[in-house]
């Protein structure tokens, strides 16, 4: 896992503080997925599924791919967020100036474009990690509280 923040929000006015109090929110950042036909569309479904079921809200995708992502995996974008109630946000990085060359082909510019992106979505964590990575529930998540959430056999799935 490469790490978790705490977006730093703007401060509000005191005039403009609510009395009610915000279900925190989670986000998730996973760095630019690239592999040309290699790439395993369905590996990417299940982690999808189990980010969903482990409690993240808002999810932000970075794509590096040779012809952007094919008609199936929006496709099932689309119908994830739908039943599922996240938001799937797929970011297109591949005409970014440089974006070839640099560092494991853009993870960095990620890392520090997704924090700006939760910032501005308000989320009260954002977590960053890869598709091989996965968060599961020891028992307590307390803030997060998906009960059967990180269930291992949606691993079963994807090998």
């Amino acid at each position: 896992i490469m790490g978790a923040t705490a977006p730093r929000r703007l401060r509000k006015a005191p005039n403009e503080e609510s009395s009610q109090k915000k279900e925190t929110e989670f986000g998730v950042c996973v760095p630019p997925i690239h592999g040309g036909e290699d790439l395993r569309w369905e590996w990417i479904h299940v982690w999808l599924e189990h980010a969903a079921a482990v409690g993240f809200g808002q999810l932000f995708l970075y794509v590096n791919q040779p012809g952007g992502l094919p008609p199936e995996a929006l496709e099932h974008a689309r119908d994830f967020e739908a039943r599922r109630g996240v938001k799937l946000h797929w970011i297109d990085v591949r005409d970014v100036p440089g974006i070839s060359c640099s560092f494991y082909r853009g993870q960095l510019f990620a890392v520090y474009d997704c924090l700006l992106r939760a910032r501005a979505a308000e989320l009260d964590w954002v977590m960053f990690q890869d598709l091989d990575e996965f968060l599961f529930d020891s028992g307590g998540f307390g803030a997060m509280g998906s009960a059967g959430a990180g269930d291992p056999s949606l691993l079963e799935r994807a090998v």
